[in-house]
């Protein structure tokens, strides 16, 4: 790794780029195979505007392959939508980590991602040790967000399923957002379906309740966001999970729980074309998600 100021003057052809938060402010920071550089933002400027550049801006698609394992599905066959939808996280994480800004080396920064909402549209589910794949790309978030969005496709290449999320950066020392100011450009690709929709507190039809144990945290130390979509598949009727016409799940994340801790979740049937899920901790709401047929 070198400081900023040794930064030569050429040879970024292979440069990959991303941008977090330092304590001393923002950083720019340029890979190459055998280096980092760190540039502040009083010399990003000059260093952006070298034409010798501009290949650091480019967004790239990135592609995972996934096979469906004898862990992953259901009583029918397919894989299960907590197991794509972990498929798809994953998958966004390499991406993060192919452009340098990795879990790793955020929390060298002292900075950490944090997942704030997502959405979900799974048209069909994958059988026992079919391939599929997780395209990911980033979009332009709005304030603190930051975005990524996914294509899934099967081995012949047809679509499967999308969804897009909305991401934060925290400083892990006050657990508090911070702006994160990649620097990423928008990819030239549409979100592939509607943004995450706020869900608001209800009552739910009953409640059940769990202690959050050691294998269900993940790098932050609180539950991991899958288990929520696991909570609520598994208190879903019969009818609900063999139908297949319930296809897009929203899911908004709103405080983190740690290992130890008790929580309540439950359901609602809000229509017949919808189930509501919530779970919360004490009187404090953690996790609000939608299940609905399209």
């Amino acid at each position: 790794m070198i400081c900023r100021d040794e930064i030569p003057e050429s040879g970024f052809s292979s440069l990959k780029y991303c941008n977090f938060s330092a304590k001393q402010g923002f950083c720019d920071i340029f890979h190459t195979s055998e280096n980092t550089f760190f540039v502040t933002r009083d010399k990003y400027d000059t260093f952006a505007d070298d034409k010798s550049n501009t290949m650091i801006m480019e967004q790239i698609i990135n592609t995972f392959e996934y096979s469906v394992a004898p862990e992953n599905i259901d009583y029918q066959g397919h894989a299960t939508v907590p197991s794509i939808c972990g498929s798809i996280i994953n998958a966004i994480g390499q991406n993060i980590r192919k452009e340098g800004c990795g879990i790793d080396v955020m929390r060298k920064a002292g900075r950490s991602w944090v997942l704030l909402r997502s959405a979900f549209e799974i048209d069909d589910r994958p059988s026992l040790y079919d391939n599929y794949n997780v395209k990911v790309w980033p979009v332009k978030g709005k304030g603190l967000t930051y975005n990524r969005c996914v294509k899934l496709t099967d081995a012949e290449g047809e679509e499967i399923g999308r969804g897009t999320t909305e991401w934060c950066v925290i400083d892990i020392h006050t657990r508090k957002p911070i702006f994160p100011e990649l620097g990423l450009t928008d990819a030239d690709i549409p979100i592939p379906c509607k943004s995450p929709r706020r869900i608001i507190d209800f009552l739910p039809d009953f409640i059940k309740h769990k202690e959050v144990g050691y294998s269900e945290c993940d790098f932050n130390g609180h539950l991991n966001n899958t288990h929520y979509i696991e909570m609520f598949y598994n208190l879903l009727p019969e009818s609900v999970l063999s139908s297949g016409l319930f296809t897009r799940i929203d899911i908004n994340f709103r405080r983190e729980v740690h290992r130890g801790d008790d929580v309540s979740f439950g359901i609602r049937k809000a229509s017949d074309e919808e189930y509501l899920f919530m779970a919360k901790t004490g009187d404090a709401t953690l996790c609000h998600a939608s299940l609905q047929a399209l």
